[in-house]
């Protein structure tokens, strides 16, 4: 009778702090912050429709925060596999709400998620970067640059682990009019990847002679979250890559308005890697900086400010 009286009670509480939840909503208006539309990737419409990311059926700011919200508190038994509960799926979002209204995590069902836990456990980001790479003058494609993220921090076993987080996408057809039919129309298909980000620096740096940038970012831990967590949202989402109006750079505009609201009001038609930099700068959001230089660039600098006897050394170290 008690274990029947408790299994008639739990809902019921559930559903009664669901209704608060919603109507702090309802009554702060939370949907309209610039953060919110941050998470969403939303200027003006969604630029990612995929309803792996959308799941509301009547796609505005409000009915995906409410819809968000009603299935934070569904119960882990209608999931056949766990890492598919919305908790687990959009965590930044979940952190964003309960952060934001001031409730307690504990009012919602508690769940374990599997994957997730892996992530942060594999994956860690004590300290998050951007990181900007220059162009490539062999490469009229890279005459913009490249930004992406880096984490760093201690893994489970307790080793100092880092990771290149990057959107980008893959040009398969040389035809300009092709490309300018797709990045005016049907977009090409955009690509998320967590790779070591050693590779990576060692790839631009080495291979294709680009210096690189470290920007460490100063954030507050619960930024720091948001900004991680947010990441994990964008897995296995179809995304649709644009050169001008939704690029790597973009993606960074949206994580960056995470930390500070006042660079969503700064979009632009076109964001260029050069301008999240310039919002680092803007808005005091760089803990550190370090340059990476490519190995071309380093023996360059070297060879003006060393006299000649020592060039063919400082050479034969560098191939090394």
């Amino acid at each position: 009778m008690i274990r029947r009286f408790i299994l008639l009670f739990i809902p019921l509480v559930l559903f009664s702090s669901q209704q608060t939840t919603l109507e702090l909503i309802e009554k702060s208006k939370l949907y309209d912050t610039n953060r919110w539309k941050a998470l969403l990737h939303y200027s003006n419409k969604f630029d990612i429709v995929d309803n792996k990311f959308i799941i509301t059926n009547h796609k505005t700011l409000k009915n995906e925060m409410i819809d968000d919200v009603k299935s934070f508190y569904t119960s882990e038994n209608i999931y056949k596999n766990i890492n598919n509960h919305p908790q687990c799926k959009f965590p930044a979002r979940f952190l964003f709400i309960t952060t934001e209204l001031n409730i307690n995590e504990d009012e919602f069902p508690k769940i374990e998620c599997d994957d997730f836990q892996i992530y942060k456990e594999k994956a860690p980001a004590d300290n998050i970067y951007l990181t900007y790479v220059s162009e490539n003058v062999t490469n009229p494609s890279s005459m913009m640059g490249h930004t992406f993220l880096k984490f760093s921090g201690l893994n489970v076993d307790g080793k100092k682990v880092n990771h290149a987080i990057t959107f980008y996408t893959i040009i398969d057809n040389p035809n300009p009019l092709v490309l300018i039919y797709q990045n005016i129309f049907s977009g090409m298909k955009g690509m998320f990847a967590l790779q070591p980000y050693k590779t990576i620096v060692k790839q631009y740096t080495q291979k294709e002679n680009r210096n690189v940038w470290e920007y460490q970012l100063k954030l507050s831990n619960y930024e720091r979250k948001l900004i991680y967590y947010h990441i994990w949202e964008l897995k296995g989402v179809d995304m649709s890559y644009f050169f001008t109006s939704y690029n790597c750079s973009t993606v960074i505009y949206y994580t960056l308005s995470l930390v500070n609201s006042k660079i969503y009001d700064n979009k632009k038609l076109w964001i260029t890697p050069l301008n999240t930099v310039k919002f680092l700068y803007k808005y005091n959001l760089i803990e550190k900086s370090e340059l990476l230089p490519s190995d071309e660039w380093l023996v360059k600098m070297i060879e003006e400010n060393i006299n000649k006897n020592d060039i063919n050394n400082v050479k034969m170290i560098v191939k090394k």
